[in-house]
């Protein structure tokens, strides 16, 4: 009774960190979930507004004030469009999720980097659609795998999981070629907000191809409220009020009561998101000394909650998936095998430090210390 594509769907991560759960002790560097308090302004704010809310069903579009708030907070790639509009949807997923199915039909296709959030695949599958994952660093490759079929790339920068922040040069060729085969451009930016060097440049690819990109961000990782599901996705009107009759009819609405206290905490997030990102570089740079002591390779991250860490040559015989049990069983240390983030990518492990504090990074050191 059930559809073959839904039955296909892998929820991986999820089979990985129910087994990490199980082991008493285990340091969960498995799920992307910050380990970080939320901003008590942003408590004090809920606080306050819950006692006066009706709890209604918000607009279609989201609650005004929030819509302000992120056009503020978005400034820089609000400014890149001819007709901006915003749609407030339930987190960064639902607003992938909406675009993907309004936009994709039967047989379509969508290029992704070769590393790659894992929902992008399953989110193709629910459209009909099919997934090409590719080097983006291989510019002409790009181009030579565009297909009549083509009609989406995902650009993730910082990238999930590698950390990775695409070149504007990649960038403007990733424009380039979207402009000459008619390709939409969705940009997923959950992590833009969290880089670790005041030199770090992050070019949004608004600026280079405005009318062809929509941008989806959200509150759940830069705001440390996974469980709110407030995000929002952003482009010109023409593209974004037809994106927007996809996610009312999965969605009603985001939560009314979030989106109010999140549009009174945005313009005031400017100190909790410098201190967050400075916390998390201070993590990278603990679990980086650790692999750099183990002489394991790793690329270091320039943004985001993760490394990506290269299993030892003594461990080949292992798949990523068993090299991944195996920490957990051997030294209680979770992590994700990088076949799940693509294909090509099993001899590599996802670390999320983001989801741990530094005495925890530290028990990790010493536990791995013991392989």
């Amino acid at each position: 009774m059930i559809k073959k594509s839904i039955t296909d769907l892998q929820f991986d991560i999820r089979k990985i960190a129910e087994y990490a759960s199980q082991k008493v002790g285990c340091i969960r560097a498995d799920i992307g979930e910050p380990h970080y308090s939320p901003s008590k302004k942003f408590s004090e704010i809920l606080k306050n507004i819950i006692p006066d809310e009706k709890f209604e069903y918000a607009p279609t579009f989201g609650v005004p004030k929030l819509i302000e708030a992120v056009k503020f907070f978005e400034y820089k790639k609000y400014e890149n469009f001819r007709s901006p509009q915003i749609c407030i949807t339930a987190g960064a997923q639902a607003g992938i999720f909406s675009v993907c199915n309004a936009v994709l039909s039967k047989g379509d296709e969508i290029l992704v980097h070769k590393a790659y959030y894992p929902p992008y695949k399953n989110i193709a599958t629910l459209c009909d659609a099919k997934l090409i994952d590719i080097d983006f660093y291989d510019i002409e490759l790009l181009e030579s795998t565009i297909t009549k079929n083509t009609k989406m790339i995902i650009v993730n920068s910082p990238n999930n999981p590698t950390g990775e922040i695409f070149s504007e040069e990649i960038l403007k060729k990733i424009a380039q070629y979207a402009q000459k085969h008619n390709l939409l451009i969705l940009s997923d930016d959950v992590y833009d907000r969290l880089l670790f060097s005041e030199n770090t440049k992050n070019s949004h690819i608004s600026e280079f191809a405005p009318e062809r990109t929509i941008a989806c961000n959200s509150v759940s990782k830069s705001l440390c409220l996974t469980g709110a599901r407030i995000g929002w996705i952003l482009g010109e009107k023409n593209l974004i009020s037809e994106i927007a009759k996809v996610h009312r009819n999965i969605n009603s609405c985001p939560n009314s009561t979030f989106q109010s206290a999140i549009a009174d905490f945005l313009p005031e997030s400017k100190e909790f998101l410098d201190m967050f990102s400075k916390e998390l570089e201070m993590r990278a740079q603990k679990i980086s000394t650790v692999f750099i002591n183990l002489g394991w390779e790793f690329i270091f991250p320039k943004g985001g909650m993760y490394i990506w860490v290269k299993i030892p040559f003594c461990y080949n015989e292992m798949s990523g998936e068993e090299f991944v049990s195996f920490l957990i069983d051997t030294v209680g240390v979770s992590g994700i095998p990088g076949g799940m983030f693509g294909k090509e990518n099993d001899e590599y492990v996802r670390f999320c430090f983001g989801a741990l504090r530094g005495e925890e990074i530290e028990e990790l050191r010493k536990r791995m210390s013991n392989l």
